[in-house]
């Protein structure tokens, strides 16, 4: 992790800040990386997909840059032992306000089964659900669509193609085609968007930090270019919200130091915030 000095030059503080070893004290593979406030703590952690035998890296934020690795209690260091990860994806899959984490798996040795016999070179991604206090559970096996069929995974990247509200996930593989999984929400639960577009700021806004606040909670995401591995997902922002109807206020800190504040958004609908100009509704996601 490279921090930034503000004077054009960036310092390595990995080791202090806790991401460079596993819990063993042990240098990892590191293939994919995510970040994402999976805690809701208005921290971001950190994910980071690893080699076989490593397990996937989570990183719970306990102070500024300062980080643990929770991935052995949250459930996914054991689901990820025999895995070898690249992408990976922070996203609310269910709406329901807490960051789940979408990984894709495969090997790089196609005859890795020779010498592992519980390891291939085509695995299964995996889909772990927040269940909140810390723990995650892989529901791979119950998304549909043949999520679950063992691929040689490579890029993972998010997107609302369809315009429904809701993120679908796109996946490439080695030597193989790209898989586009349409993510289909039962029971009909609500999310917010926002695509921000800056005039002081760099106009993609990447580097924006947007938070919401509704009914004593709070959920907050950055506007990010580039994650997972060699993946870009859509720009605007998805705050899951279950069967809320609006939220209290949006609060956007620009890259530029502006800081904007929005009141009584509804639900169901996505907002184009153009910074120092407003904010509107478009009438549907």
């Amino acid at each position: 992790m490279y921090r930034n000095l503000r004077n054009g030059k960036f310092k390595d503080v990995a080791v202090e800040a806790g991401l460079a070893f596993s819990t063993e004290g042990k240098a990892r593979a590191g293939m994919g990386v995510d970040t994402g406030d999976f805690d809701g703590s208005g921290k971001p952690g950190v994910a980071i997909t690893n080699f076989d035998n490593e397990m996937i890296g989570l990183y719970r934020a306990t102070a500024p840059g300062v980080f643990d690795d929770v991935s052995i209690p949250s459930g996914i260091g054991a689901a990820s032992r025999n895995t070898l990860g690249f992408g990976c994806l922070f996203l609310d899959v269910d709406l329901d306000g807490a960051p789940d984490l979408a990984v894709a798996n495969g090997h790089i040795d196609e005859t890795v089964r020779n010498i592992r016999g519980n390891t291939g070179y085509a695995q299964p991604p995996q889909l772990f659900l927040n269940q909140g206090g810390g723990k995650f559970r892989d529901v791979a096996d119950g998304a549909g669509g043949g999520f679950e069929t063992p691929k040689v995974g490579r890029g993972l990247a998010y997107g609302d193609f369809d315009r429904d509200g809701d993120l679908d996930i796109l996946m490439t593989t080695n030597n193989g085609p790209a898989y586009l999984y349409r993510n289909d929400q039962e029971g009909h639960p609500r999310s917010i968007r926002f695509r921000l577009k800056g005039t002081k700021s760099n106009r993609d806004a990447i580097g924006s930090s947007i938070r919401i606040y509704y009914e004593g909670h709070t959920q907050s995401r950055m506007v990010r270019g580039g994650s997972s591995y060699l993946s870009q997902s859509e720009l605007p922002v998805t705050f899951g919200l279950g069967l809320r109807e609006k939220i209290d206020r949006v609060v956007i800190d620009w890259p530029s130091g502006r800081t904007e504040e929005y009141k009584d958004l509804r639900a169901g609908k996505a907002y184009n915030c153009l910074e120092t100009q407003g904010i509107d509704a478009e009438p549907n996601f």
